[in-house]
């Protein structure tokens, strides 16, 4: 292993794991998760469902993921599994530094090998990092009951150690055009041959994410955006090959690297969520009136739902929401009474009403261009709340 791979890590991302766990209501979740982890079972069910990789039936491949693990530690100890799927996945199941990795047939067919060893780089990457110890899905399952501030650190620290991975899977594979291609594949679906094109679209994805304070469709997702990642690489790529090469070079630390990562990560929060203050009553409010324009349209389709359970589990994980959704589905118009109800009830002032009506806002548009129905849902929620809002407003662009 290359004496300063640890320092690559995403400081950010470092402080993240530590906070969280440091975090006294996170205590019984993971010791019982280290416990209760066999690392057998998940080993048992790749050898019944995928192809445990050997030299002698792809040499090449085994040998580009031995010269993987060389560059980052022999320590480890993993078989890396092929597993049919014509999607673009790769994954990991780590026990401290036992691993088992698994590709997707499609990686492995489509992919170039410098290609390739990004994605396993990537990958062994959270192995090295022990990324593995910290269940962000059990974590945010209702079960757990956390609250808004902890969920958010956790998803912030999801998507940052992604961040840290990129950062291996780039010492790997030796190519920041490697790694494009492998962004660009992965979030497109496509295969073209035209490395130069695909660096300055993502290099210009990357600036105008950078001058919005939200993204309308981030979602929640554990994964940064794409071209948030491959900027972090360009920016410390010339520094990953100083390393890779073992020139004396290399820095060790790159603190103002990872400022700018960091900024640009807290400021593309979905929605601004990052900066929302709602009490716990008109965080209902906020949920009422998201089902009352997703139900405007005479139905609540998959994207609707998705947005909603994903606001919910944001800023409110121990909200159960499932009763009303149920409510809402069943029977369309007593609910919108029962909303309009509801809202009358509750005083706001502007700001409030404002977050409530662009989150609204967003619902709307999240599947297709605003029709007039949600429009005019959206008219009813801004009056019942007592204030005018224009969609002008609403959209901050």
């Amino acid at each position: 292993m290359l004496p300063q791979i640890a320092s690559l890590r995403f400081s950010y991302e470092q402080r993240l794991f530590q906070h969280i766990y440091s975090d006294k209501h996170l205590e019984a979740v993971l010791n019982g998760y280290a416990k209760n982890r066999n690392f057998n079972i998940s080993k048992r069910y790749l050898l019944g469902h995928a192809l445990k990789l050997t030299e002698s039936l792809l040499p090449e491949l085994y040998q580009l993921y031995q010269n993987c693990l060389k560059i980052v530690g022999q320590h480890l100890q993993g078989d890396l599994y092929v597993q049919q799927q014509s999607d673009y996945n790769a994954g990991v199941y780590a026990v401290g530094n036992r691993f088992d990795l698994v590709l997707s047939s499609g990686i492995v067919k489509d992919f170039q090998a410098a290609e390739i060893a990004f994605v396993i780089g990537h990958e062994l990457g959270h192995v090295l990092f022990e990324h593995n110890q910290i269940p962000v899905q059990l974590i945010l399952s209702e079960e757990q009951q956390i609250n808004y501030d902890l969920a958010r650190i956790l998803l912030q620290w999801s998507r940052s150690a992604e961040i840290s991975a990129d950062r291996i899977g780039l010492l790997c594979s030796g190519s920041l055009t490697s790694a494009a291609n492998v962004f660009f594949k992965t979030s497109s679906g496509l295969s073209v041959d035209k490395e130069n094109e695909i660096i300055n679209a993502l290099r210009n994805q990357y600036e105008e994410i950078a001058k919005l304070a939200f993204s309308s469709h981030d979602y929640f997702n554990t994964h940064p955006l794409i071209p948030i990642r491959f900027k972090s690489l360009e920016l410390i790529c010339l520094d990953i090959m100083s390393m890779r090469n073992q020139k004396n070079s290399a820095k060790t630390t790159w603190l103002h690297i990872d400022k700018t990562i960091e900024d640009v990560l807290l400021n593309t929060e979905l929605l601004g969520l990052n900066q929302l203050q709602l009490s716990r009553q008109k965080i209902y409010i906020l949920i009422l009136s998201l089902l009352y324009i997703a139900i405007s349209d005479g139905e609540i389709n998959q994207y609707e739902t998705s947005f909603i359970q994903e606001i919910k589990a944001r800023i409110a994980p121990d909200l159960d929401v499932q009763e009303v959704l149920a409510f809402c589905r069943l029977n369309k118009n007593k609910f919108k009474t029962e909303v309009i109800k509801e809202i009358e009830l509750v005083q706001v002032n502007r700001e409030e009403a404002t977050n409530i009506l662009q989150i609204s806002y967003y619902l709307a548009t999240c599947d297709q261009p605003i029709c007039s129905s949600e429009e005019n849902a959206l008219a009813e929620i801004c009056q019942l709340l007592g204030y005018h809002v224009s969609l002008q407003d609403l959209t901050r662009e």
